[in-house]
């Protein structure tokens, strides 16, 4: 603590007061008990405060062993204060018993009446997946239910929504992974076969130093176990086969797909998993942001929609970022062009301009121009048509070849429809109706410009 207050005070003209202040400070393990018991009490009281006064809260609940072998009950809160979404942990019950649904329960609403939670304004509990959580008639969700007489909503977490999936029974996954659960078992379980496969392992000259057991409460684990079977897979073979086991499905090329097939989606969830935490405090770093720069404004409605975070420049932008709009409205200003807000159409995907339609896939022929491009030279004389021609000439590949012949009755009137010309204007005609789309330029790739030499 010393060497902190040091580097922490170093530049305090009171560097000497605040470090002598600590020492004279009261460390024994009691006195350290009390104070963080104190601070707290002064927590859990600020967040109770703030939930009282939120509109509608939701729970995360989860159950697991810490490292004493003892059951804690942790207690997650959701809700909003101000404009600010609030995620704090509440409490951390210790279960000494058994973990049923009904101890859960009992030891959830005991908390509950100690600090005064207002349960009506409970809207939704995320949990796992975990029978005593998600019991039909005994789950902790369903006593919850039942004592509060509302409807509440129940959902997974996102970090165990993939667990119901893996352990589905008579389906791929549950098919897969319960025969890599009975092989790893046997080989790493077993002592003498444990110390005989790495030996194997090492005999041949694989990096990995064994298998790994399957923990069915970490989703995370799954994709451990599936990659360390995956790289050692030939040796599992002929280890079994001195072993004279026979599980004839790790031959089989079927299963072998499926096997691979989950263990490249383990892979790719397990990262996406990893990922959440960092995208959602860039999320909401992006929409604090957003507000401050008064691009967006707090809303007290119920809907709302997903939003996604892409990689560009370096950063993370959302996709549908109000940053493009804002960037647009600055090259306007710096342009000293206005807008008549009674011609502008805001956030459409595609807008008529100048007989093009513009979207985001590029720039092509307003479909009201073919009525103009069919009817050819019965609508229009010949100069109108070639220069209505001429105007959409980048939609047509080829353009100056086929109409050469063309060009030529621009001198001549009236019209002379020998077959080679009418040949080239009905080409024209037939390659405007299906012209292409012009996509816009990538500004990162290289691209080649041809001059002539003047200067």
């Amino acid at each position: 603590m010393f060497d902190v207050a040091n580097e922490l005070f170093d530049d305090s003209s009171e560097k000497d007061k605040m470090i002598k202040w600590i020492k004279a400070m009261p460390l024994s393990a009691r006195t350290v008990h009390d104070r963080t018991i104190m601070l707290l009490n002064q927590i859990v009281a600020t967040q109770m405060k703030d939930i009282n006064a939120a509109h509608f809260f939701s729970f995360a609940v989860d159950e697991s062993t810490d490292v004493s072998n003892l059951s804690q009950f942790s207690v997650i809160a959701r809700y909003v204060d101000g404009d600010t979404l609030h995620e704090k942990s509440l409490a951390a019950l210790p279960i000494k018993e058994t973990t049923r649904g009904e101890d859960l329960f009992k030891s959830f609403i005991g908390f509950s009446k100690e600090k005064n939670v207002p349960m009506n304004k409970l809207a939704s509990v995320c949990t796992d997946s975990a029978p005593c959580m998600v019991g039909k008639n005994r789950g902790f969700v369903a006593l919850l239910r039942e004592h509060e007489k509302i409807r509440i909503l129940s959902f997974y977490c996102i970090l165990h929504q993939e667990a119901p999936c893996a352990q589905m029974r008579g389906r791929p996954p549950g098919e897969v992974i319960s025969l890599i659960i009975q092989v790893v078992n046997f080989i790493v379980a077993q002592a003498l076969n444990d110390r005989q496969f790495k030996t194997l392992l090492d005999e041949v000259g694989n990096h990995y130093p064994g298998l790994l057991l399957q923990s069915n409460v970490h989703w995370l684990s799954r994709e451990k176990v599936l990659n360390h079977f995956a790289a050692c897979l030939s040796e599992i073979q002929a280890f079994l086969a001195m072993k004279n086991v026979e599980h004839p499905e790790l031959a089989d090329t079927e299963w072998l797909l499926k096997f691979y097939y989950f263990v490249d989606m383990t892979e790719h969830l397990n990262q996406l998993i990893v990922k959440v935490p960092e995208k959602k405090a860039e999320a909401k770093k992006q929409v604090q942001d957003l507000l401050a720069r008064g691009l967006i404004k707090p809303t007290e409605k119920k809907w709302s929609s997903p939003i996604a975070l892409v990689k560009k420049d370096g950063k993370q932008r959302f996709c549908d970022s109000p940053r493009q709009l804002e960037e647009v409205f600055q090259w306007l200003r710096q342009a000293g062009l206005k807008l008549k807000p009674t011609k502008c159409e805001p956030l459409q995907s595609q807008v008529q301009c100048l007989g093009h339609k513009v979207s985001s896939e590029g720039v092509a022929i307003n479909p009201a121009k073919f009525e103009v491009v069919e009817q050819g030279p019965n609508l229009l004389g010949v100069r109108e048509l070639q220069g209505f021609l001429k105007y959409y000439r980048q939609h047509v590949l080829g353009f100056a070849t086929i109409a050469k012949l063309f060009h030529r009755l621009v001198k001549e009137e009236p019209w002379r429809r020998t077959s080679k010309e009418q040949s080239a204007c009905d080409t024209l005609c037939h390659s405007l109706t299906a012209a292409l789309v012009l996509r816009y330029p990538n500004l990162e790739n290289t691209y080649i410009l041809d001059t002539d030499s003047s200067r």
